[in-house]
């Protein structure tokens, strides 16, 4: 199975990610936990965070989750994923997907900014930040869209995304 969690920086996408990951991994030993930045890191950081840098990224997070796909790994990709045509591709190749998408306002990601890609951007130091100068288009056909700021912990979201894909806890 695959679960591909998008949202902007600050989302919770990681840390959703990385909880649901743990509570699968000891009932699925099968289970792998990727992140966009981490496999940015662990590809050399080659790529930018321009729109043409953003699309090989990517095509290479979806090659990897087929890869895995085909070994029977359960794969959880917390990335951006800005592009609608790579969401149909995933949703086509893979037979068990589920699209997570978590939703929040700016102005409540840039209170969490973690990575200081807010600040940055608003102090003129980086640009091509999805969200802000990069367009966020609604992702396609998500099988689950949850607002992830508010009451909602990040416990609960994980919760509710593996009660919806109805794997138990």
């Amino acid at each position: 199975m695959i679960i591909w969690i998008i949202g902007l920086s600050g989302s919770g996408k990681t840390t959703i990610g990385k909880i649901i990951y743990n509570k699968l991994r000891n009932k699925n030993k099968n289970t792998i936990f990727l992140d966009g930045d981490e496999l940015r890191k662990i590809w050399g950081n080659d790529l930018g965070h321009e729109i043409t840098d953003r699309k090989e990224n990517a095509k290479r997070i979806l090659k990897l989750c087929e890869f895995l796909d085909k070994q029977k790994i359960n794969v959880i990709c917390s990335i951006l994923s800005i592009f609608p045509n790579i969401q149909k591709q995933a949703r086509s190749k893979f037979k068990k997907y589920f699209q997570v998408y978590l939703e929040a306002p700016i102005n409540i990601l840039a209170t969490r900014d973690k990575n200081r890609v807010y600040k940055k951007y608003y102090k003129k130091q980086i640009k091509n930040v999805v969200g802000l100068d990069i367009k966020f288009p609604k992702p396609y056909k998500s099988d689950l869209t949850l607002k992830s700021y508010g009451k909602n912990t990040p416990s609960y979201l994980a919760k509710k995304i593996v009660l919806k894909i109805k794997l138990k806890w």
